[in-house]
């Protein structure tokens, strides 16, 4: 009785922290260039009233020479949700986060079917609150669907190594998915597709000879999928490819992909939200309650993450790991993946010479990098750590506790001054200011973005003809950006807010401490 009530605080309390998290850090999601250009881009596609062939652009948003993604699922979605929502955006961002939801119940509801309650239970409490998860959906972004796409890639990849009645429609409809994430984000052909190719060349004799028809089928419908991009390319000769092609061959080697990654997935950090060395100090030690309870959980989850994949690894080259039990196949077919991913991404990402990104390049193998927890958790039910049984739904309870208090602290701290309502005030108190007078923008850092982010929300919001933005002007606000001085402050001056660097004269006019503006007169 006592372990029922556990596994079922299990579910249920993570569900009600996820809600909670949710309602409140849905209307402070923070807005960046990206989102800007990407709503104006899908306005674009809308309006054309045509079926778009091309995803967002590969590099900087705000250049025009910059080759876009072959393919255009991701604004064929966004375009969708937004007409299906008759043109409001807010709604579209509620029915992508539900759509999140869905996609997060199929892969709970499989992991029940096909591994039990134990384990789903302790998964629920795992992913419901994580933090990747969750600002993965509070908005719409290309990378976002990938990391949701990933779950469905993991289902269709653990039904096909089954080799039992669902693997073939699993062998079918496993590279289209994969297509449909390339689509969002290129970095795909860089990892998931080279470790699969990999993967299926190891299992040729034994797996892929077998399901070679359907595989081939796959493959088909997966270029079928980029057929559109195709005849548009031929119509205009093939410029987006050409332009591709030649970034690549300018570009350099600036370093290897954040394959480490796949290990901080599982667990409470989440520091790539908020900034470096002096964001995640402030984080840590400024007027933090919670410091004690959030540290020690993020060690935890650290050495949680580290020894499953330690022993998960050690676990598929031991010679008595060969069970025939369809469970253990998929988990280690799945493990061996894992594996092969590592050094299949690292090597194409060296030799394409791509820039390594951010953690959002290695969202298709977000699934993949809970294998090794759910490897080890499985063999924690089995009585193999009997201690840790009953352990382990109470551990993860806390860490969706942890998890939320940590996205809580996030938002409150470097997301909801930089919301969408946040930016339109900004836009409205410059406006009403200016008084119709032309101005100039001014800012710590990154000027040119400031200023192009600022354009493209001016055209989200409806005021593009009350924006008179011009280089030229004498009138100039500047917009102090916390995070932009948390970038280039030292630590003794951040923590204690001094040294800002405001300019000299300058009047607020807009704003608190963290987002705000300033009105002088240029010389």
């Amino acid at each position: 009785m006592k372990k029922n009530i556990i596994l079922y605080s299990a579910f249920i309390i993570p569900i009600i922290l996820t809600i909670i998290i949710h309602i409140y850090g849905f209307p402070r999601a923070k807005a960046e260039i990206d989102n800007f250009k990407q709503y104006d881009d899908m306005l674009t596609f809308y309006n054309m009233n045509s079926l778009p062939v091309l995803g967002t652009k590969m590099w900087d948003a705000y250049t025009d020479y910059t080759p876009r993604m072959p393919g255009g699922f991701y604004y064929i979605l966004y375009t969708f949700i937004y007409k299906i929502t008759n043109e409001n955006f807010f709604i579209s961002r509620i029915v992508f986060m539900f759509l999140c939801f869905l996609v997060l119940f199929v892969f709970l509801l499989w992991l029940y079917k096909r591994f039990g309650k134990y384990i789903t239970a302790v998964f629920t409490a795992l992913l419901l609150c994580n933090a990747y998860l969750f600002f993965a959906s509070i908005d719409i972004y290309n990378p976002n669907p990938m990391i949701y796409l990933s779950f469905i890639l993991l289902i269709l990849f653990c039904e096909y190594v089954s080799d039992g009645k669902y693997s073939y429609v699993s062998a079918l409809f496993m590279f289209p998915i994969i297509a449909l994430m390339a689509q969002c984000h290129f970095a795909v052909f860089f990892s998931i597709v080279p470790s699969l190719i990999v993967y299926h060349i190891i299992r040729f004799k034994t797996l892929t000879k077998k399901y070679i028809v359907p595989l081939l089928l796959s493959v088909f419908i997966s270029f079928l999928l980029y057929l559109p991009y195709l005849i548009s390319e031929i119509n205009n000769g093939f410029s987006n490819t050409l332009s591709m092609i030649s970034f690549r061959q300018g570009g350099k080697l600036v370093g290897l992909p954040q394959i480490y990654c796949m290990l901080i997935y599982p667990t409470t950090e989440m520091s790539i939200f908020y900034g470096r060395t002096n964001a995640i100090l402030y984080f840590w030690f400024k007027d933090n309650p919670f410091l004690v309870f959030m540290a020690l959980m993020l060690l935890l989850t650290a050495a949680f993450s580290i020894t499953a994949f330690i022993f998960s690894a050690k676990k598929v080259f031991t010679k008595n790991n060969q069970s025939f039990d369809v469970r253990d196949i998929m988990l280690r077919e799945s493990m061996i993946l894992y594996l092969i991913y590592i050094p299949a991404t690292l090597l194409v990402f060296f030799i394409a010479k791509s820039k390594p990104g951010t953690f959002h390049y290695i969202y298709n193998a977000f699934a993949l990098s809970f294998v090794p927890i759910l490897i080890l958790t499985k063999y924690i039910e089995e009585g193999r750590f009997i201690k840790l049984k009953t352990f382990l739904p109470i551990f993860a309870i806390f860490i969706s506790i942890a998890l939320s208090l940590h996205i809580v602290r996030t938002i409150n701290l470097y997301a909801k001054q930089y919301s969408y309502d946040n930016h339109k005030a900004l836009m409205q108190s410059i406006i009403d200011d200016s008084n119709g007078e032309e101005f100039d923008l001014d800012t710590i850092r990154t000027i040119s973005t400031i200023k192009e982010m600022y354009k493209f929300a001016s055209l989200m919001y409806g005021i593009s003809d009350e924006w008179n933005m011009n280089e030229e002007a004498k009138l100039t606000y500047f917009i102090f950006n916390r995070d932009m001085y948390f970038f280039t402050g030292k630590w003794s001056d951040v923590k204690e807010g001094k040294n800002k660097p405001i300019p000299e004269n300058a009047v607020k006019i807009w704003g608190d401490d963290i987002l705000s503006v300033y009105r002088y007169i240029k010389d």
